[in-house]
């Protein structure tokens, strides 16, 4: 995602300079949104993937506006998020099918939910990892309960029109790298006092769009 920034960055830097001709800086705004999806689409897990699609989409359809190649205004983009949402709603069914994503007790935490969420209370003793995912809603893991099967593990965290709480042990140490897009994100956990060796570090990774993500003890 990086070398994306940077070549945009390089790209509307060399116009400004006249190095070559380039539309003017406003319309080439949406750049930075599909500089954003594409390195979602990069991610592993698929909620990251899927929100790199609609921010994607998204920003190429108002690019193609601003160089008068396509008619598109924010209007469309609420019937591509419902089309999205109805998408992420089967493909979410599938997954429950396949999989006991609400289980307690299993060592991969798979949460997905479209217009609507929960509370989920995580018991696991060898936690390795997981995703959680939302889009018009939310939920509330908590994660006091469980340990870790190795001392550093990753959740991918995805909030869409909705948020998150994540609630850890004051054991844990947590490293935020979400990505906020019209959104937020928070770590409110307590740190621990010096000289008390912590037994896990959480990574919480993943986008906030329109939405927020927070982690507390």
């Amino acid at each position: 995602m990086g070398v994306l920034l940077i070549a945009a960055g390089g790209i509307l830097l060399g116009g400004q300079l006249g190095f070559f001709e380039i539309a003017p800086l406003r319309q080439l705004w949406p750049l930075f949104l599909i500089v954003i999806g594409a390195g979602k689409l990069a991610a592993r897990d698929d909620g990251s993937r899927i929100a790199g699609l609609i921010i994607t989409a998204t920003g190429a359809g108002f690019l193609a506006r601003n160089l008068g190649w396509w008619d598109f205004s924010w209007r469309m983009v609420w019937p591509v998020l419902m089309v999205a949402a109805g998408v992420l709603m089967l493909w979410a069914n599938l997954r429950t099918r396949a999989a006991e994503d609400s289980d307690s007790t299993a060592p991969i935490l798979r949460e997905w939910a479209m217009f609507g969420g929960g509370e989920r209370v995580i018991t696991s003793q060898k936690l390795e990892g997981g995703e959680v995912f939302a889009m018009f809603g939310g939920f509330t893991i908590d994660l006091t309960q469980c340990r870790a099967a190795r001392p550093e593990i990753t959740l991918n965290v995805t909030a869409i029109f909705g948020g998150h709480e994540l609630r850890v042990s004051q054991d844990w140490v947590v490293n935020v790298q979400v990505t906020p897009l019209f959104g937020g994100f928070g770590d409110k956990t307590r740190r621990m006092a010096a000289g008390d060796a912590p037994q896990t570090r959480l990574n919480v990774v993943g986008l906030a769009m329109f939405g927020g993500i927070e982690v507390r003890n």
